[in-house]
């Protein structure tokens, strides 16, 4: 990866580190959290372990830089795939074909760096996302209910058999869906409130708003799939002095 990549990251908060070095950080809090996920025994271990995460401190932001990451490997790979003439996913050619991001260093520069700042993912960045997680993301568009468009899948080009289900009414507020039997859930059926640290409902609730959405987006499709024992991946990054980073962790069944 090209050093102005990082030279170019921006972070919400400030650090006396490098950008090198904080990327690395985050990168290696994504690992642990995930290892402490998939270690928990039982599925009420995994729901605590992703409501920690959401209490509005910086390790939710780092792990959305790291994911951020992720999705930047992911394109730079897809990119230099089609410059190849190698098959890749179709959308590909629709994120590589918009005038902002005609290269991995536009997309990231117009587009990327902006998620948790000024901006969000539109439908084909959620296409990368999904594929960059090798998950299936799969939204109910509820104001989309009488056409084709009422559930779509990102990415499109492939459905698994264990989803990660949004629901949506504008595709700007999205709502996670719980078994009643979770412990987000009192005695008479009505959703828990988990107060972050600022006495606000943290962004773990099941409806959130388009600024909430920026860290949203990614950490709670994350986490909440490592919670329900759908998300299983297998990423490898490549870190040293050239300003490659590197991160490998084993696909856990």
């Amino acid at each position: 990866m090209h050093s102005d990549f990082i030279t170019e990251w921006q972070f919400p908060f400030e650090t006396s580190m490098s950008k090198l070095q904080h990327l690395e950080q985050c990168l290696e809090l994504l690992k642990n959290k995930w290892q402490e996920a998939v270690q928990c025994k039982s599925l009420e271990e995994r729901e605590h372990t992703c409501q920690h995460v959401f209490r509005g401190h910086d390790e939710e932001y780092e792990l959305l830089e790291a994911l951020k990451f992720l999705m930047l490997r992911t394109a730079i790979q897809l990119h230099s795939d089609m410059e190849k003439g190698s098959d890749v996913p179709e959308f590909c050619w629709l994120l590589f074909a918009r005038d902002s991001s005609k290269c991995p260093k536009t997309f990231f520069t117009n587009h990327l760096r902006h998620v948790g700042f000024s901006g969000g993912l539109e439908q084909v960045e959620m296409c990368l996302l999904g594929y960059s997680l090798q998950e299936m993301i799969q939204v109910v568009r509820l104001y989309k209910c009488d056409n084709e468009e009422f559930i779509t899948y990102y990415p499109n080009d492939h459905k698994n058999a264990s989803p990660l289900c949004l629901l949506t009414e504008d595709d700007g507020h999205y709502n996670v869906l719980f078994p009643k039997k979770s412990s987000k859930f009192d005695a008479y059926g009505r959703p828990k409130w988990i107060q972050s640290s600022g006495g606000q409902p943290s962004i773990t609730t099941c409806l959130v708003n388009g600024k909430e959405l920026q860290s949203f987006m990614f950490s709670t499709w994350l986490f909440l799939s490592l919670c329900f024992g759908i998300f299983f991946f297998h990423v490898l990054i490549l870190i040293n002095l050239n300003i490659c980073l590197s991160l490998s962790f084993a696909k856990v069944l």
